[in-house]
């Protein structure tokens, strides 16, 4: 992660240079490129805690409804389709796409 990190400043130095940017202007670019990966960075941790919580939420409510079937006595098997059900890694063996798998 690093390496990138120094190979981007690099690259950005690079186009700055090119430009024939000194002083303020390619600080303040800079600055600027800086600010924009830095809000990019913090909508990306953003999206992965959504996506961890729906991914919790949706096997809360799977084991909910599997324990309210057990209650009243109705096998999973008999509903036609099979539930999604994220793993620890937060994967599926589930095809790309397919929230049931119908049986």
């Amino acid at each position: 992660m690093q390496q990138e990190l120094e190979t981007r400043e690099a690259q950005l130095s690079q186009v700055i240079s090119s430009l024939n940017l000194e002083g303020p202007v390619a600080d303040s670019l800079r600055g600027k490129v800086e600010d924009l990966v830095d809000d990019k960075n913090r909508q990306i941790r953003e999206s992965q805690y959504e996506i961890a919580r729906l991914k919790k939420a949706n096997n809360d409510i799977i084991h909910t409804y599997q324990s309210k079937l057990k209650d009243f006595g109705i096998p999973v098997e008999e509903l036609g389709f099979k539930p999604l059900v994220f793993n620890e890694d937060g994967l599926t063996t589930m095809p790309a796409g397919l929230v049931t798998m119908n049986t």
